[in-house]
């Protein structure tokens, strides 16, 4: 029976991979386990879109293909979803390394029925737009560039109505490519609908869901490895607290959710005291996870706040985005220096709150000694007690970064611009870091046996029952396995915890070094 849609929107399919040894955060590991089920994750973006479209009158439906459970074939499943609600449009959003998922998904698509329209949205396309629509090679009809509500809004009903969609601001075609969409104004955003997760297959709703809470959009930094500050202009817009608590409540009473706050920097939010009431009275069936927070801007007020917010959720924790121990590294990050890290670090601890902050491997300016500098400094926080874990994940200088526009200035040689390879914790990066004399400094396989040892260390920290000299990566020893063995050792594989399609990718684990 068909269930007829004006617009089926998708995350697209990624190739069977193997994982690296502790992908997946241990708080997530947790969830799955408790539940025996696996954690879905809600994109909020298309779910935001979606929503509004709903909410002026369209038929939407979308389809998860990396989490939800589907056929072998993804010929098939497109056939199945084309029968089933005989789209006229059809939305996808993807990430650098998944964009080559939804070209073949398109690609698909548009051989079963030349007559779909089809859209993308997201960073990637936004920075590369005109390239992305001839490598899709007539599989991509448009480009939604920046904040999509309403532009996707005007599409759609420009395409419905049969009427002409090729002026539309902030969108580019084979034709042309349309000026820039002003962002949403504060009023704007306060107002859209709240996120209406209805749109997600019932079958699936039963899963444990992962939603992160976004109370704004936008931020006013500048790091030289984010796109945000390109996307969003560095300007920082604001939701409504009263919508944001009513859809958390919504979600919390109807669901089996586990929420985290998504926000770069949250206390920068409007009326965060207001927030942090609010959130403080609500009783969450889960815990909420993490919240994140810039160095310079942790002081005790906030932390007292913060911990008064999650005084419910002691599995809870701050993430500060250290990513390096070296102050050059630092500077060429634009992030706070080494110091002021280190005293937001402990004053983390001083407030009892559990701290896991981000730590970025192979940003240029690393060498060998910046790389064993930063092993000393992780045993050393994690001995004091100021870190649980880390979030580890290897740079990569995706579309819209400073260092991809502009590789030579950071000493970055690209040895590939195969898509697939731009993921920050799968495969060895698709770069080389030389000197101004075009000399090598590290190589992508040395980057990864910096990055594998980081996970190691993780892994020892775990085993508290252990001597302490067991819990450590011996630095000598390191620097014995990058000169004699570089690869340092392959990764562990583990189960995998999404879709793949048997005529999608195959087995790319034998290949996972082609790309350096």
């Amino acid at each position: 029976m068909t269930e007829k849609k004006d617009i089926l929107f998708i995350l697209p399919p990624v190739k069977p991979m193997i994982r690296s040894l502790d992908l997946v955060y241990t708080y997530f590991e947790k969830i799955s386990s408790q539940s025996k089920m696996k954690l879905l994750p809600i994109p909020n973006g298309i779910m935001s879109i979606g929503s509004l479209l709903e909410h002026e009158g369209y038929a939407i439906s979308y389809y998860d293909f990396i989490h939800f459970e589907s056929k072998k074939s993804l010929t098939d499943l497109i056939k199945f979803l084309i029968q089933k609600h005989d789209p006229k449009i059809v939305g996808g959003y993807a990430y650098t390394p998944y964009i080559n998922g939804l070209k073949k998904a398109f690609q698909i698509f548009k051989h079963i029925n030349s007559e779909i329209i089809t859209i993308a949205g997201g960073p990637h396309v936004t920075f590369l737009d005109t390239q992305t629509i001839k490598e899709f090679n007539g599989a991509l009809d448009v480009v939604v560039r920046g904040e999509g509500e309403f532009t996707t809004l005007e599409l759609v009903n420009k395409i419905v109505k049969g009427k002409d969609y090729t002026n539309i601001l902030g969108t580019t075609n084979s034709k042309k490519r349309n000026p820039n969409r002003n962002l949403l104004t504060d009023e704007e955003l306060a107002n859209l609908p709240r996120i209406n997760i209805n749109l997600i297959p019932k079958s699936e709703l039963k899963k444990p869901l992962y939603f992160s809470i976004h109370c704004s959009r936008g931020c006013t930094y500048n790091c030289t490895f984010c796109a945000n500050p390109h996307f969003w202009n560095r300007k920082l817009r604001f939701r409504s607290i009263d919508v944001i608590v009513d859809e958390i409540r919504m979600l919390n009473e109807k669901y089996n959710v586990f929420f985290d706050f998504g926000d770069t920097n949250l206390p920068l939010i409007k009326n965060f005291k207001e927030l942090v009431k609010e959130i403080s009275e609500l009783n969450f069936n889960n815990s909420l996870g993490m919240v994140l927070m810039r160095a310079n801007l942790v002081n005790d007020e906030r932390l007292e706040l913060i911990n008064k917010m999650l005084a419910d959720h002691p599995k809870s924790f701050i993430t500060i985005g250290v990513e390096n121990a070296s102050d050059k590294i630092l500077k060429n990050m634009r992030k706070p220096s080494w110091d002021i890290q280190y005293e937001a670090l402990k004053k983390v601890k001083k407030h009892n709150i559990n701290s896991i902050p981000s730590w970025m491997i192979g940003f240029p300016g690393e060498n060998v000694e910046t790389m064993t500098h930063n092993l000393k400094c992780l045993n050393f926080l994690n001995k004091s007690d100021l870190i649980q874990t880390a979030i580890c994940f290897i740079f990569i200088p995706t579309p819209g970064t400073e260092p991809f526009s502009n590789p030579e200035k950071f000493g970055i040689k690209l040895n590939t611009k195969n898509w697939d390879f731009f993921d920050r914790a799968i495969f060895p990066p698709p770069y080389s870091l030389i000197n101004e004399n075009n000399e090598l400094i590290l190589s992508s396989e040395q980057i990864w046996a910096y990055y594998m040892s980081i996970i190691t260390l993780q892994k020892k920290w775990r085993f508290k029952k252990y001597p302490e000299t067991y819990r450590e990566i011996n630095p000598e020893r390191f620097l014995s396995y990058l000169h004699t063995n570089p690869l340092y050792y392959n990764v562990n594989p583990t189960e995998s915890d999404i879709t793949t399609y048997e005529d999608y990718g195959g087995n790319i684990s034998n290949i996972i070094f082609s790309c350096v």
